[in-house]
């Protein structure tokens, strides 16, 4: 069998036995290669891939959440009405309760693991 053969063979059977890789990591010393994976269950690696889309989605509702402070903070916001001042300030614990949310969701998924 070749190396690659090998490789694909090992990847069917980690894939077959509900595991996922992880990580590959690849060396070459001395001329000679080697490979070392990090594999974990199927749902271990759902649930961190979960958590990564929460963290990122959880950084872009506090990129919103800033420029919309930095936004309340300016002459052009003081020359709304009243109420769309205050349609904003809304707004903006919505997203604090959103991303608080998030937060919850991401500790949730990281005590499974």
């Amino acid at each position: 069998m070749t190396k690659e053969e090998i490789f694909n063979d090992f990847i069917k059977k980690v894939k077959w036995d509900n595991f996922q890789i992880i990580n590959v990591c690849r060396s070459n010393r001395d001329n000679v290669q080697s490979f070392s994976f990090e594999i974990t269950d199927k749902q271990t690696a759902t649930n961190i891939e979960l958590a990564n889309k929460l963290s990122k989605e959880n950084a872009e509702v506090a990129g919103r959440m800033n420029r919309l402070d930095e936004f309340m903070h300016t002459d052009e916001y003081n020359r709304l009405s009243d109420k769309e001042q205050r349609l904003m300030i809304i707004q903006y614990n919505a997203m604090q309760v959103y991303a608080d949310v998030l937060l919850q969701r991401i500790d949730e998924i990281k005590e499974r693991l």
